[in-house]
């Protein structure tokens, strides 16, 4: 179960969120002095580079974990969308570089959904799989809920009283509560990781 949990942790808190804040950053009016006062359709294109990457991510990652094992792919996607998470907080002055983070984190999410399901077949016990599965489907949609309240709750926070929207200041603070509970998850998952040793279901490999 360990290892099933570690497959789930880069997915568990990634919605921390740069998808949400980035769209609401773009529509942020441009008097709060970091927004950009974007229309609802200029916000929702900003979701088309992360959808593209996302689905070139469904299709390359599959055949790395069949002609590598892919052990490492869990924890190296996690890692790219940590570092999504730390651009973001920084990277922010223009539509371009939030169009950027926004591409790159795309491709590291679609990663990890990609990459999760073999690695939780090469670890579970034969005969789990299908609850192994279910298990990390149920983490990923709690992880989703927590990573919705977190960042609310730290824009909030960042949000004087009687004013609408918090201050930009706020959104570094989120991203980095982000980045550091996805630090936490890329661990795990590197640390229990399925070893070279193990084959199929989990049972270790023979000697010759």
């Amino acid at each position: 179960m360990s290892n099933t949990a570690a497959a789930s942790g880069p997915a568990l808190l990634r919605d921390v969120s740069t998808i949400r804040m980035a769209i609401r950053i773009v529509q942020t009016p441009t008097s709060s002095g970091y927004g950009f006062g974007a229309s609802v359709i200029t916000a929702g294109l900003m979701l088309t580079p992360f959808s593209a990457t996302a689905f070139l991510a469904s299709r390359t990652i599959p055949p790395l974990v069949r002609r590598s094992r892919g052990n490492l792919l869990l924890p190296a996607a996690g890692g790219l969308v940590l570092l999504c998470l730390v651009a973001f907080a920084f990277l922010r002055g223009s539509l371009w570089e939030v169009f950027v983070v926004m591409t790159v984190a795309g491709y590291g999410v679609g990663a990890l959904y990609a990459a999760t399901p073999g690695f939780i077949g090469r670890s579970a016990p034969q005969g789990t799989t299908t609850s192994a599965m279910s298990f990390n489907l149920v983490l990923t949609t709690i992880g989703g809920a927590i990573g919705s309240a977190l960042s609310a709750l730290v824009l909030q926070a960042a949000t004087a009283h009687g004013a609408s929207i918090p201050t930009g200041h706020g959104y570094v603070v989120a991203a980095f509560v982000g980045a550091g509970a996805l630090a936490v998850a890329v661990l795990l998952s590197y640390l229990l990781r399925p070893r070279s040793g193990y084959v199929g279901g989990n049972e270790p490999a023979l000697a010759e």
